[in-house]
């Protein structure tokens, strides 16, 4: 959601950040959301409400290769 699109989401790969539950594609996007999780979770609460009405923000998840 921070990059503002709607992918699947690995279970496996996760973080809890002031009691609410992140979920990520794989290893490689959390570690770009730990790069700055204050900034992360803003881009995603202002992505959010567009991607729940645009269909074109869902995609489906890419090749992440050893990512998931």
């Amino acid at each position: 959601m921070s990059r503002g699109h709607v992918l699947e989401a690995n279970p496996k790969v996760w973080s809890i950040t002031d009691g609410k539950l992140y979920v990520f594609l794989g290893l490689d996007a959390q570690s770009r959301w730990n790069e700055d999780v204050p900034h992360s979770i803003a881009r995603a609460v202002n992505n959010w409400p567009a991607a729940l009405i645009d269909e074109g923000r869902r995609k489906a998840a890419p090749d992440a290769g050893g990512d998931r």
